[in-house]
């Protein structure tokens, strides 16, 4: 149950701030969900941010490959198989 002083988040509210452009938030409500939830789908949304933050997120995100692989690997264990295969495209680019 959240908190009274901290509003909730969902999914949806990341879609929405994705959508919009407001990359910087998308990733920090992705990355919240991701750690406070242990929510497969919005760290596997939240490190392919971190994986293309140069080409895609030029406002708001910086690349950031090891929080990215550890946000897949959480989306990977969970069973996201896009999340094993941006992990599997890492292995390979080393």
């Amino acid at each position: 149950m959240p908190s009274s002083t901290s509003p909730s988040i969902s999914i949806t509210d990341a879609h929405r701030a994705h959508y919009f452009g407001d990359y910087a938030r998308a990733l920090a409500i992705y990355t919240r969900l991701a750690q406070e939830q242990g929510d497969a789908v919005a760290a596997e949304h939240a490190g392919f941010m971190l994986l293309a933050a140069r080409s895609s997120y030029a406002r708001g995100v910086r690349r950031d490959e090891a929080r990215a692989a550890a946000l897949l690997l959480q989306a990977a264990r969970a069973g996201r198989p896009w999340a094993q295969f941006m992990l599997n495209m890492l292995d390979q680019a080393d």
